[in-house]
């Protein structure tokens, strides 16, 4: 059985840019962003749903 090959999406120009931009910027500041208010609601959904 043969596997479709799909086409991987390649960035250029300047939305390779900025995505590169972003990822370094994320890299340099590990834990910028607090996730704690997100965390707490979906613990709240999956209690909702008896998960």
């Amino acid at each position: 059985m043969a596997i479709p090959i799909r086409i991987i999406p390649t960035l250029h120009g300047k939305e390779a840019e900025a995505f590169e931009k972003a990822a370094r910027e994320a890299e340099a500041h590990p834990g910028k962003y607090d996730l704690t208010e997100a965390a707490k609601a979906i613990k709240k959904y999956l209690v909702t749903v008896n998960f």
